[in-house]
């Protein structure tokens, strides 16, 4: 799960948590596996924003942020 608004500081982010936790209890229901990026970025970052263009996140992820993505993916994979 990648979020299309970032953290809490945008305005979106109560809705889309609503709907993100819809869609994780519909996926566990049915034993469909889950990488939340978005839980691993803000477990492994401080300062998240490097994972962008100029440091925004308004933007899609920057190099850095898409290895970071293709990594915990790969992890996922390996270990399920």
């Amino acid at each position: 799960y990648i979020p299309s608004e970032k953290y809490e500081f945008t305005r979106k982010f109560k809705y889309l948590h609503r709907v993100k936790n819809a869609i994780f209890e519909h996926m566990k229901k049915n034993d469909i596996g889950i990488i939340d990026i978005e839980k691993s970025i803000k477990e492994d970052f401080f300062y998240p924003n490097k994972l962008y263009p100029k440091e925004s996140p308004e933007f899609h992820f920057n190099e850095f942020g898409y290895k970071y993505v293709a990594e915990k993916m790969l992890k996922y994979i390996n270990n399920n």
